[in-house]
């Protein structure tokens, strides 16, 4: 399963979608994820890459760099209904970075980045703004 999603046109110059997402999805997030997906799939001239973000989390400065361009903070990225997210809810953003790093799970999804900007795609018509 996918949960970031990202544009092969950073690097390559064509236009394209990547997400990065987690194996273990209740069935809600299935359905997002494929409205997602439908969505990117449905626009013309954009490839999708989905990357299983447990099985090939980013690194911590590659997870950072996808927040600073969305223009959020590690906190707003922090999936809270996650057991091990309840001791971050105070911390830092550095010390939620670590913990996402040690617990990828703990990275919210989907994470959507284009050629024109990373968005926390939910709810998933906010994939629109960066279309």
């Amino acid at each position: 399963m996918p949960g970031i999603i990202r544009s092969n046109g950073l690097s390559s110059g064509s236009q394209g979608t990547r997400t990065h997402e987690g194996n273990h999805l209740a069935q809600s997030e299935l359905r997002h994820l494929a409205q997602n997906l439908e969505i990117l799939r449905g626009t013309p001239g954009v490839d999708v890459e989905v990357i299983e973000y447990l099985k090939h989390p980013p690194t911590r400065d590659q997870l950072a760099a996808l927040y600073n361009k969305a223009g959020m903070t590690a906190r707003q990225g922090l999936r809270v209904k996650q057991d091990e997210a309840k001791p971050l809810l105070e911390a830092s953003d550095a010390a939620i970075l670590d913990a996402m790093m040690a617990h990828p799970i703990l990275i919210e999804r989907p994470l959507v980045e284009t050629e024109k900007g990373v968005r926390l795609c939910r709810p998933q018509d906010k994939v629109r703004e960066i279309l």
